[in-house]
Formats: structure tokens, sequence, C-alpha cells
């Protein structure tokens, strides 16, 4: 090419290495440009690639990286969260510190447990405990003799049959727990154990009071937990809560007491009276309700106010004994939902004095003179100007305390027999403990010796950084360097392998477009990494490509070249008159993308880039550019996957305006006449393509073609304007009689023929003129009709059938052939031939299958306003809106919830009404998926929703939506329950009064 030919390169001027960029010494703290960032294109810069974590604070030591595994003797450790097992964890932390809880769980004996005795490991020095008190014994003497910082509490959940992906009412699972774990230790011979359920249980009795005869009538029942009701207003005291729990209640009207004295209905007062308390006294702050016109629960965000020491004697009718009770720990639920949060714990630690937050692995002591148990009297709403109230002194307040825990004064002094010592553990808990202590220390020696020589490796290569000026090194990926430095010897051992393939030129050398992604490395330490790591090609200083080099200095220059002449073209052809005696013809699709071409005969020539399987696109971006003329420049970046399409089809210069005899094309339209000065620019890129001066003649053979199909078209206009005429209500649809209303015989047409032949008399020079009536396509195997005319909207412009009457179809079958004759005998809608019932049923019920199996289709849902009560009437649009609708297009399916019949069609169209908003959805999903995806565009969570199709609420969550029969565009009604603000409470039941149905199936239930 004479472009090509006049750049001139001396080849012993070219330095290697500076294309390479790597000419220069390497980069050092001190001297990198970018003190921050790595210089991507300097292959000798290792600064900022993750290494300084290494080189200032592990070369120093190892302790801060290994904190986290063993924890200190002073600390607290925490539990594991399988997932949803923060309930657990926060219950665990309580009992634990609770140090007769503590050493009742270490007393309990496993050969007296019948689970336990079934067990073949008990009594042999492999014991492994199967019941939830064995593994229960085992995580207490973890956390208080083990050395890890995080217990692991699998086991524990495993044994109690708790499905670790589902949140459970904390203070459920605590009652049920307690009652399971009072029923084992009532089994143990040890005096201790098995009296230890008056530790925690206590007695109060109903007493009823007869107002005719002031006779009493008492049931005494035993309790572990107080529940005390919050109520619904912004504030509560535990005394107000307490005081309406042992508070009298009138029995009158229908709720009349049966009194044994007077033999018949008395007016009467019921109340509970406290008779004897346990030392540790827990209270239930019942933050769950259950709300019966919602119909589900809903969490109540009471501020609570209780104090740090209660006396209980005054709750007390009979007690002479200070019953001064002091807290030791509160639980609380965070989150708005009751289906939803998380729970943690603040607890006293007797030991330390000191209150301590358990939330799952993490522990932290509670600073501070003043505990803050979930501040949330910030976010309560006060009238403007209402300063926040105060707290008496010895009180808090909270609007998450979930459960309140109190320990007797006089019990907390001297804890008999406690166990603080190892030694004092059964056999096996003790070699349990003593064993996994062993495994941390050598696991912990073990990452300290990987971390070693990490450190080592890292410490190696940026000493020996300056060795790269002897000019002896080998090429690491960046992203392989990025990694290796990133790495947590402390949790996995690094084993990613060198892939240096995407660096490798189409010559075998080292492609010098990639620098930016790899790095050089000094060839002793690569020798190192590839005999550790494996991996290749290895790729050297040796394998710098000059044939590369110099291809890319080429197209470098090229590259100005071009731009240069692409100015000058751009310029030249704003001149619009061009004499077709001295113009030149050139292709309109060349001369947009001549550079592109260019560019592609050049990278042919010069062989430059990866290799076919390289991970590196091309470095240069083909941009092609040529101004319309309005004088825009139309610019495009194309990659070389997208030049190698286009070279696929268009292989030489001007070749588009080529016809297929290979002379000039008669299609004006594919050329564009340009100046010889244009012409003169491309040439000198394009020597040897054929070229057409503006006067040359365009193809005879091409041109005598055109002129018959010129001929042709003008007799299919004709055609078409005649039958137009002749059938002009059939073309455009107008005047159509109605079968039901019609007397006589109608001929029947599948909609797809007369889309086709609308089609060509619309446009007979685009469109083919359809020659055959194809009838048989609605007639099934049986010869019979395969669709019923009763389901069928006649009136619709796309019903499958069409009806033409007799004088239509005789001038219609005056111009096409027909295969069969269809007869529509009106108004009784009877058919020759006669509808085949059973493969109508056949194919409305593929049709039907077909409808209900979407992907990623549309629905709708539309979000019910508060002041809307008729949902029957919301799931359908205003008689006055669906009037105006129907004006405008007849055909168009309203958006209801009714599945249409298999023979119609829904329009394409649906206009959102407000509060509607568009949900992409599969068949498959269930109403709960649905509820789902909702939850995520509306902000409304599942349980708040209710949703409507056809006026009929959808309470079955596991349905799918092709067992209700949706199809894409049906709309769902969505209305949002919320609790009022003033909620009666008496129409909310408490769900403490039944277990919860997420614990059934599980230990704590059988």
């Amino acid at each position: 090419m004479e472009a090509i030919a006049s750049i001139q390169i001396d080849e012993s001027e070219i330095d290697i290495k500076e294309a390479y960029n790597i000419k220069g010494p390497p980069c050092t703290t001190k001297t990198c440009k970018s003190k921050k960032t790595n210089c991507r294109n300097n292959p000798l810069c290792l600064i900022n690639l993750g290494e300084k974590k290494w080189l200032n604070g592990v070369a120093q030591g190892s302790d801060q990286l290994l904190q986290g595994i063993e924890r200190e003797s002073n600390e607290h450790p925490g539990l594991t969260n399988l997932g949803a097992t923060c309930y657990v964890n926060s219950l665990l932390q309580l009992w634990f510190h609770n140090l007769e809880f503590r050493n009742a769980v270490y007393k309990w004996n496993a050969y007296e447990d019948p689970q336990e005795k079934a067990n073949e490991t008990l009594g042999t020095s492999e014991y492994s405990p199967v019941s939830p008190l064995g593994h229960l014994q085992k995580i207490f003497a973890s956390l208080q003799f083990g050395r890890k910082k995080i217990v692991d509490t699998t086991m524990f959940v495993s044994s109690l049959g708790l499905d670790s992906s589902i949140q459970q009412d904390a203070q459920e699972f605590s009652k049920l727990f307690v009652t399971m774990l009072e029923e084992n230790f009532s089994q143990q011979s040890n005096s201790y154990v098995n009296s230890f359920k008056k530790k925690l249980q206590g007695t109060y009795e109903y007493v009823t009071t007869c107002l005719s005869c002031k006779s009493e009538s008492c049931s005494n029942t035993p309790f572990s937990e107080l529940d005390l009701n919050v109520g619904a207003s912004s504030r509560r005291t535990f005394e107000e809560s307490l005081g309406e729990l042992l508070g009298e209640e009138v029995l009158e009207g229908e709720n009349q007491y049966l009194c044994c004295i007077c033999c018949s209905f008395q007016n009467a007062v019921r109340r509970i009276r406290l008779v004897e308390l346990p030392p540790i006294l827990n209270f239930q702050v019942i933050r769950f309700v259950y709300d019966r016109n919602a119909g589900h629960k809903k969490k109540v965000h009471t501020s609570f106010q209780f104090p740090e020491t209660v006396d209980m004697t005054d709750f007390l009718e009979s007690s002479s004994d200070p019953l001064t009770y002091e807290l030791r720990g509160v639980l609380m639920h965070q989150g708005s939902s009751a289906y939803s949060g998380h729970y943690i714990a603040h607890i006293y630690d007797k030991e330390s004095k000191h209150w301590y937050e358990f939330d799952d692995e993490v522990v932290q002591k509670v600073e501070g003179k003043r505990l803050i148990f979930g501040n949330d009297d910030r976010s309560e709403s006060r009238p403007k100007g209402e300063k926040k109230p105060k707290l008496p002194k010895g009180c808090y307040s909270s609007t998450k305390a979930y459960m309140l825990s109190y320990c007797r004064k006089s019990e907390q002094s001297v804890v008999p027999e406690a166990i603080t010592n190892l030694e004092s553990l059964p056999e096996w808990l003790k070699s349990a403990i003593a064993r996994e202590n062993e495994e941390l220390r050598k696991s912990t020696e073990d990452k300290e010796d990987r971390l070693d020589i990490v450190q080592v490796e890292i410490a190696s290569l940026y000493k020996n950084l300056y060795s790269l000026e002897n000019d002896d090194w080998e090429i690491i990926p960046v992203s392989w360097l990025k990694k290796w430095l990133s790495q947590d010897p402390l949790k996995e051992v690094f084993g990613g392998q060198i892939d240096n393939s995407g660096f490798v030129c189409i010559h075998d050398n080292i492609y010098v477009g990639a620098i930016k992604e790899f790095k050089c490395v000094p060839r002793q330490e690569c020798e190192y990494f590839f005999a550790k790591y494996s991996g290749g090609p290895r790729l050297g200083k040796e394998l710098l490509c000059r044939r590369c080099v110099i291809g890319r200095i080429v197209k470098q220059k090229m590259k100005l070249n071009t731009s240069e002449d692409l100015k000058r073209l751009n310029s030249l052809l704003r001149d619009v008159h061009t004499d077709p005696l001295t113009g030149f013809w050139v292709g309109k699709e060349s001369l947009r993308k001549w550079r592109q071409i260019f560019t592609k005969k050049l990278e042919e020539m010069y062989q430059v880039g990866l290799k076919p399987n390289g991970k590196l696109v091309n470095e240069d971006n083909h941009t092609n550019g040529i101004e319309d003329s309005n004088g825009k420049s139309h610019r495009e970046e194309v990659s070389s996957e997208e030049v190698e399409v286009f070279f696929e089809k268009e292989l030489n210069f001007n070749e588009d305006i080529l016809c297929i005899h290979g002379m000039l094309c008669s299609d004006d339209s594919k050329r564009k006449l340009i100046t010889s000065e244009c012409w003169s620019i491309l040439k000198n890129y394009f020597p040897e393509e054929k070229e057409f001066r503006g006067d040359a003649e365009a193809c005879k053979q091409c041109k005598e073609f055109s002129s018959q199909e010129e001929n042709v078209k003008e007799t299919r206009k004709a055609i078409a304007e005649k039958q137009k005429e002749m059938l002009n209500d059939l073309f455009r649809g107008k005047n159509r009689p109605i079968p039901s209303q019609f007397y006589g015989d109608l001929f029947v047409v599948s909609d797809h023929f007369l889309t086709q032949w609308r089609a060509f008399l619309k446009d007979p020079s685009t469109n083919e003129q359809p020659l055959c009536l194809m009838n048989g396509t609605l007639l099934c195997a049986h010869q019979g009709l395969s669709y019923l005319p009763e389901a069928i909207d006649f009136k619709s412009s796309k019903a499958p059938l069409q009806v033409l009457r007799p004088c239509e179809w005789k001038i219609l079958t005056d111009y096409v052939s027909v295969d069969a004759s269809i007869i529509l005998k009106c108004p009784q809608l009877g058919t020759h031939p006669a509808v085949c019932d059973e493969c109508v049923s056949a194919r409305n019920a593929e049709e039907m299958d077909k409808l209900l199996t979407y992907q990623n289709a549309k629905i709708f849902v539309r979000l019910l306003p508060k002041e809307e009560e008729d949902v029957q009437e919301e799931t359908h649009l205003s008689s006055k809106r669906r009037k105006k609708e129907e004006t405008e297009t007849s055909e168009e399916v309203q958006g209801t919830a009714d599945a249409p019949c298999p023979a119609e069609r829904r329009s394409q169209r649906h206009r959102k009404t407000r509060g509607e908003k568009e949900l992409r959805v599969s068949s498959t999903e269930t109403i709960k998926d649905l509820k789902v995806r909702i939850m995520g565009k509306f902000g409304v969570a599942t349980f708040d929703q209710r949703l409507f199709l056809g006026g009929i609420e959808l309470k079955d969550t596991t349905v799918t939506l092709a067992d209700l029969k949706v199809t894409p565009e049906t709309v769902f009604i969505l209305k949002v329950d919320e609790p009022p603000e003033d909620m009666d409470f008496n129409d909310v039941v408490l769900i403490q009064q039944s277990p919860e149905q997420g614990f059934k199936g599980t230990v704590l239930l059988h």
C-alpha cells in the first residue's frame, strides 16, 4: 500500500525496553510517583499492591492478625450464630451467667439421663453426648474454661431439632426449654439438681370471690415467669404492668361465676395472688401480640420503664422476709417486625461486677455509669417543645426490652458447691475441654507458622526488588500478585496458580499491549513462586517481541496519518456539488468504515496481537468517523470480535457498490459521488481496489432486471387497488357482520390469511400477494372445525376466525384459490364441517398451558387506597373510565383478575393506574414468592399484605400463579394492614398462650 510505503522506520533506532516501559529503575516507596496507588503503566512498580500490612504491621508481630481466635483470660467468649439462632444464643448467655443455673447443669449426671443411657459411647474415652443437656454442659464448660473466643452451638441446636435458618420467639423457647430442663433434672439423684426447679418456679393462685356470699375459690398454679403487658400507650412502668397483672377482673353478664355456695351464677371478681416467689424471678415483657383483625402478630414498641432493684414484698399478701430483687439480665429484640429482627442480651457478670453486651460472636463491656437498654427514647414521638421525660433514679427505659431477669439479693452472696476450676468438672467434660484447648493451641501454632512463611515470602520479594536492575526477571499477573498479598493464612492456605496465557502474542512472545496487566518480578522469586504455586507459561526478559513493537509503531504512525486524512475528507465532503465527469463513486458503507478496513489490513500485514486463546482484547479501539450531510460526526468503537464479523461480510474497500456481476450496482442508495481529491486520499490507502468514475454506467443486466421488477410491482399495485375498491369494508374491518345477529350463511377464514391479505393491499410493492386461502389449517385431523364459534368474540379484529358475507367470499375467491370452504350458519352458529369437540378441548387445553407457562412476564399490582373499602369494585376499572377505554379500543382486554378464554387475545397495551406497579414473574412462582417481590417494590412486609384476585382474597400462599390461572398482564389488588395508633388491647390475644407453630417437630414439644 502506498500509505504504508510512505512510512520510514529505522529498526536500529527502536528501543524495545522503552516500548515495554521497563527502561527505568524499579519503583520504591520513596521514588514511586503514585504515593497511594500502583503505577499501572509501569511493569517495574510493585508498590501499593497490598504489601504494606505485611511489611509494616505483621513484620513487627503476628498478634494483630491472630486476635479473634483465642480469648484473653478476662474476656467473655461469644456464641456462633448458625443463621437465625440469636434467640438461642442470648438465652444461653443469660443462663450461663446465672451461677446457680450453671452449677446445676455441671452437676447433671449423664449416667442418669434416659437418652444418654442409650448412648453407646457413654463411659468410653470417645464419649460424645447426644442429649440437649449433655451439649449444654459442654457449652457451659467451653464458655468458662475453654480458650476459644467463639463457642460453636451447632450440636446443641441440632440435638433440639431446631431449624437454624428460621427465627423463633425467644420467650416461647425459654418456656419450653426450661420445662424440658426441669423434667430432666427431676430424674437426677443429686439433691441440688432435682430440687433446682424451686430456684426457677414460684406459685400464684387464681382467686375468685363471689360478690353475693363473699366466699373465695382458690386454684394454685406454678409459674417460671410473670407476663407484663406493656399496653398501647407511649410509656409504661413496671409497677403499672405488674399491678394490671395482679388486678381484679369483674365477671358479670355472660361471664358470671357459678358459685358452689350460692348454687347459682353470680357476679364475681377474679384476680391473681402471688403466693411464693423463686430466687430467680423472670418477667416476660409482652412485645408480640396477635391482632384478630389483621390475622397475624404485631410488635408493640411501647417504652417500658423498669427498676434496677425491686422490692416484691408489697406484692405478696403474706410475707415477713425481705424480698428484694436486683436486675441481672435484659434480653432485647431489635427490629420493627414480630417475624424478623435480632436478639441480644445485656447481662451482669457477678465475678467482674460489670455489665456486658452479648451479640452472638461479639461480646463487649458496657461502659459508663448508666446502662442504655436499646435507647429508643430518641425516636419516641413527642409534641414540639416537650422535653424528654426524666427517669427516676435507679430506673431504666427501653422499647426493645423483651425479658427481664432478677435475682433475689439474699441468694446472691454464696452459691453452694460452685464449680470454679476445671478439675471439678466431670471426667469426660474435663478431657473434652483439655482436648479442645490443645487443638486450639496446635491450630494457632500452625496458623502462626503459615503466617511466618507468607511474611518471609513477601519480605524476600520486596527485599530483592532492586535485583531488577540486573535485568533478570519474569512476568507475573497483577491480579495474581494482589490475591497473593491479600491472602489470609489464618483462614486458608493460598493455592492460586499463576496464569500467564493471556500475555502471549501471536509470535509466542510477551504481548506489548498487556503491560498494564503484568509485573516484572526477580527471576529468583519466580523460581520459588512457580515451584510452589505452579502455572505458566513462564515469560522472561528474553521474550520481548520486536515484531509486535514495530507493528505498533506503524499502527501509531498510520493512526496519525489517517486522523489528518479524516479531517481533510470531512472538509471536502461538505461540498455537495460534485461533477459526475470528474467525480468517483464510493460505497457509503466503505466511506464510513474506511479506517476500520485499513486497520484490519494493517494488522494482517504486521501480525500484531494476542494468540487466539488470549484473554485480553486488542488494546487499540477501531475508531471510525465520517461526517454526514448535517455535519455531525458518526464515531463508534468496535471490538476485535465485531471487526472480524464485519470483515467476513466485507473484505475489500468499495465492495459494497459491486453487483453480483462485479459491475457498478444500480442501487443509488448504496453509493455516494465524491470529488477526485477525496478519491485520491482513499486511493492512497486502497490502490488495488476497483474504481468507478462518476459517468460510469451501472450494470446493464441489473438494470434490465430492475425494470422487469418495476413492471411486476405496477401490476401487483393495480390488482391491490381493484381488490381494495371491491372489498373496502373487509379491508378496513368496518361494517362486519355479527354471527349472532345475522341470518343466513357466512364464510369463515383465518385471521392469519386476512392479516396477510390486508398487508398486501396496503403495500403491494413490498408484501407478497396471498394466492391461496389455506382454510385447512382451521380443521383438525378428523376434518372437523377445531374452533368453537360460541367461544369467539367476532367483534374483535384479533379473533382467530373472521367471517365474510357470501358476496365478499365470491369476489375474494376470484383472486385466490381455496383448499376448504367453511360455512357458519347464523344465528344458530352451526358449522359445516361440524365442530370436533374432542380437538377443540385439546387445543384449548394446549393454548391454556401455553398461556400459563411463562418466564419474566409482566403482571401488575395495584395498591388499594386506605379510604377504599370495596375490594371487589376496585378490581375493575370505574364504569366511566371503562366506557372511555372501550370507546378507544374495543379489542383491549381489561386488566382484571379473571383468566381469559383461550380463544381470546389480550391487548399488548396496559394503562397503569395510580398506585400500580409492574412486576416480572414466572408461572411457577407461588403467592409467597409474589409477596416477597411486592415487599421489594412497595416496602410492605409480607405479613401486612392482603392480595386479591377477582375480588377474592388469596390466603393460601403455597399455590402457584399457574394454579390460579394467572396470565401475563393480570392485575392483583393489594391491601395493606397497619396497626391502628390507638389499638384496643381488648381486641388482642396474647400470643404466649399457645406454643409457637415453629417449635412443632422439635424435642421441645415431644
